[in-house]
């Protein structure tokens, strides 16, 4: 079985495999792992890398999204009036909410005390963002 990448404007922009060789001179053999948008120069592929930006700051409706429905439920039906503070506070929040602040790695604290979120759920809801938590 060969396999070939097609190159544009020294791009990989399809692969393809056959039977029996192929003469184009579009078509390139490879021999290893080659993926669409690779790059082919000097006739060595080599993979683009993404280096994605860490997002550590988040919009505050995005941070309460990240929260179970049952732990919102929770939160909302608590008694403790620092727990109460913290849901008014992500309620009326405009700016973005620093993922490392000091205050909501307390208040991840509180509600795990509170048995409102469960081990491990403060690292979670504490982890990087996405790019569609920062509108």
């Amino acid at each position: 079985m060969f396999k070939y990448a097609q190159i544009k404007n020294n791009i990989v922009v399809g692969l393809q495999e056959s039977s029996r060789e192929i003469f184009s001179p579009d078509l390139v053999i490879v021999k290893g792992l080659v993926n669409l948008g690779d790059n082919y120069l000097n006739k060595k592929f080599s993979s683009v890398v993404v280096v994605a930006e860490q997002i550590r700051a988040i919009a505050p409706i995005a941070f309460r999204d990240r929260f179970t429905f049952d732990e919102r439920v929770l939160i909302t039906a608590s008694q403790n009036h620092k727990v109460k503070t913290f849901e008014k506070d992500l309620e009326t929040r405009r700016r973005h909410l620093s993922l490392d602040s000091p205050r909501l790695v307390l208040a991840m604290k509180l509600l795990l005390s509170e048995n409102i979120i469960a081990l491990g759920r403060d690292v979670v809801l504490l982890g990087d963002g996405s790019q569609d938590e920062i509108f």
